[in-house]
């Protein structure tokens, strides 16, 4: 599953790599500072988002393995 979450994460990111240098020549071809500014504060929240959410994902990961040392092992008692 980790393969696969890298994969897309690998592909998200360079599809807006490719969109941002789009913006960068498009400013550069006609000197307007402003084109694609937009588009370009989304890409980079979307990705600051992400990492936030990663973030949570392994503290919440961290949590749950501490927690878990926490509990007896009880075995088969979970059938009960």
């Amino acid at each position: 599953m980790n393969h696969t979450r890298n994969s897309a994460l690998r592909e998200r990111l360079a599809k807006a790599a490719d969109c941002l240098e789009r913006i960068d020549t498009d400013r550069s071809t006609t000197g307007d500072p402003t084109i694609g500014q937009a588009i370009e504060m989304r890409i980079v929240w979307r990705e600051l988002l992400d990492l936030e959410l990663q973030d949570f994902d392994d503290q919440i990961q961290h949590l749950c393995e501490f927690a878990h040392t926490l509990l007896p092992d009880r075995g088969n008692d979970r059938e009960r």
